[in-house]
Parts: structure tokens; C-alpha cells; sequence
């Protein structure tokens, strides 16, 4: 049974989101020694996010302020990002030591040479999804018929969507494909220029709501026959082969800061506030934005696994989706994209 989120209109006016990027909360210069030490006991790493900070990054900045990546021998910086794909060009580059993904764009960029393996999907289906104003009545795949629909050309999202209508028996020609730059989806949506948008459902919509004014309607691939593995831990080929033991540790201890914040989301936003400053969106949108990501950390089939950990046949799913609608020529192994060691040695 599909299931249709309707998100409530929040009423406080939208902060910009997009002006992160030069924020200085939680910057620092990744290009870092790994191996230097801020104490004696502690390594200086960076992680790189997959976009500007939002409700949904909370997690990492509570782990930090609980110490848990201190008590991980880890000083962690935080870095924002400027899409998935680019973070993995950035940690294979070594610009950052870890980064934060979806799993279609650590793929990608294996497929195209970039030297880096997934650790774990902490999304166990990703947030992918069509995401529209309510007023266009768009509840169903079948409704996009004859709608127009913004993407950014060249992104997961926008090459898994053809899979997404033909999985749900809509004729991908019966749809008007309207290229978007990423910056500008949700304005464009907003402003009634689209009938809806392909993004982010734990992100996005909750900022597309926000900034109408009104009730927002999405449909998650997953929900819809495409359940692809989401955003997740990445690391360089250089650094799992140099430094494993601080590999594992960078991997139990998002373990544990994304499994505790799930259970004190409030004190998450809390710990995203104090550490990057006045640049947020309000509150409520921090805080439904992190509230819409967890229930991606579990899936159906497998509700009390560890957060992070992953199966075979997920990763498999996932290739065969990307290879059928030309993400990548051809699929290899999932052990040539994703590093199962680390979750082992966790025990998940």
C-alpha cells in the first residue's frame, strides 16, 4: 500500500537555507593530516556532508556534543556540502577523510573511478521522492499524467524517475520534464512554475511547506516499487587501507550519535543550534526535517537492525535500479562499492 505523506503548513517565516555554504559554524580546512593530533589521544578528521546543513544533519553535531566521537579517539569538523556526488569526488580527492551520501552517488562515482566505498547506509530506502502542493491534487503516479515535473538533469533522483513512472504503469512521454538547477527546485515549485518536483522528502518538502504556506503532498520511490538504499557513511579507498581502526571507530560512533538522536530528536536540534548558529531555519522546520528521516532508518523487513547496517541484496536492489535506467553501464559486485568490514567488527 503506497503511503502518502501530508505535511501541516508551518506558519514562522522561512529562514534561508541555501545560505550555508559560507557559514563558518562547523567549517574547517579539510585537507587535514589524518593522522595529526589535537591531544594526545585524539585524531583530527573531517566529515563532509552531502548538502547545506539542515534539520536532518542534527545527529552528527549531537553525537560531537555528547562526546561521542571524542570518546572514539576523534576531534571531528563539520563541513557542508554542495550535493552527494560531489562529496564523494571530495572524499576520494581527499578534501575531507568521511563523507555523508546517498548510496546512487557513491555508485556513480565508483563507476566513474573515484577510489571510495560506502561503510553503510544509515536510510534503509531513501528519501527520493515526487513531492507537490496539495492544491494540485498529484496523489498518485498516475496523476503526474499530463502534469509538468522539475528535475536537476544529470542526479540520482532525475535518472530514477522514468523508473518510477514506468514501475507504476505511467507512460514517461505523458509527463513534461522541466530541467531545474538544484538551487532553484523548491522556488520554482513554489512560485506554481511546475506542478511538482523531484527531491527529498525528509528535506525538501518539509521547506517547500514552509515556504508557501501550504499543505504539501509527496509519494517516496520506495513506497512506489523503487526502494533504493539512502544517505550514508563514505570513506576513501587510501584511508581504509592506512587507518582502519580509526575507520571502525568514524563508524561506531555515527552509529551511536544517529541511534541516540533518534531517540532525543529535540536535543539533537538543540546540539545543530548551538554549533552552527543563527544560519538554521527555525526550529520546527529543524526538527520536522529530522523527524521525517527517522523512519528511514529501519525498513520493514528488517525493524530492529543496528543503524548502518546494510544486507547484500540492498546494495543489489539498488544496482540493478541504477543499471536499468543508465545510471551506470554495468553493475560489479556490491563489495566493489561498499565495505561491509567495519559493520562486522560492530556486530551489526
Amino acid at each position: 500500500m503506497s503511503l502518502k505523506k501530508v505535511l501541516p503548513i508551518v506558519s514562522l517565516a522561512a529562514a534561508t537555507l541555501l545560505a550555508l555554504t559560507a557559514c563558518g559554524g562547523g567549517q574547517a580546512d579539510a585537507g587535514a593530516d589524518k593522522g595529526q593530533s589535537t591531544t594526545d589521544s585524539l585524531k583530527k578528521v573531517t566529515l563532509m556532508m552531502n548538502f547545506t546543513y539542515s534539520g536532518h544533519h542534527s545527529p552528527v553535531f549531537y553525537g560531537i556534543q555528547q562526546g561521542y566521537f571524542k570518546d572514539a579517539g576523534i576531534d571531528l569538523t563539520v563541513e557542508p556540502g554542495g550535493g552527494s556526488l560531489k562529496t564523494v569526488q571530495a572524499v576520494g580527492a581527499g578534501h575531507a577523510d568521511f563523507g555523508w551520501s546517498d548510496a546512487p552517488s557513491i555508485i556513480t562515482g565508483v563507476g566513474a573511478g573515484v577510489a571510495v566505498h560506502g561503510l553503510g547506509a544509515f536510510e534503509q530506502s531513501g528519501s527520493s521522492a515526487v513531492i507537490s502542493l496539495a492544491d494540485e491534487g498529484i496523489t498518485s503516479p498516475k496523476d503526474l499524467e499530463g502534469k509538468s515535473v522539475g528535475i536537476t538533469p544529470g542526479d540520482a533522483l532525475s535518472q530514477t524517475f522514468p523508473a518510477f513512472l514506468r514501475a507504476n504503469d505511467v507512460d514517461p512521454s505523458t509527463v513534461k520534464i522541466v530541467n531545474v538547477d538544484a538551487a532553484s527546485k523548491i522556488a520554482v515549485l513554489v512560485k506554481g512554475s511546475v506542478d511538482a518536483i523531484v527531491g527529498f522528502d525528509e528535506n525538501q518538502a518539509p521547506v517547500v511547506a514552509q515556504k508557501s504556506g501550504k499543505k504539501v503532498d509527496t509519494m517516496l520511490y520506495s513506497d512506489y516499487g523503487i526502494p533504493m538504499l539512502g544517505l550514508g557513511l563514505l570513506t576513501s579507498n587510501k584511508l581504509i587501507s592506512s587507518d582502519p581502526d580509526l575507520v571502525q571507530s568514524m563508524y561506531n560512533a555515527m552509529v551511536k550519535s544517529w541511534t541516540e538522536a533518534a531517540a532525543h530528536p529535540d536535543a539533537a536540534i538543540d546540539a545543530i543550534e548551538a554549533a552552527v548558529g543563527q544560519q538554521l531555519p527555525d526550529k520546527a522546520l529543524l526538527l520536522e526535517q529530522l523527524k521525517r528521516q527517522i523512519p528511514l532508518l529501519h525498513s520493514k523487513d528488517r525493524p530492529d537492525a543496528p543503524v548502518g547496517s546494510n544486507t547484500e541484496e540492498q546494495w543489489k536492489t539498488t544496482l540493478k535500479l541504477l543499471v536499468e535506467n543508465g545510471a551506470i553501464e554495468k553493475a560489479g559486485s556490491p563489495d566493489e562499492y561498499w565495505d561491509n568490514t567495519f559493520q562486522k567488527k560492530a556486530g551489526a
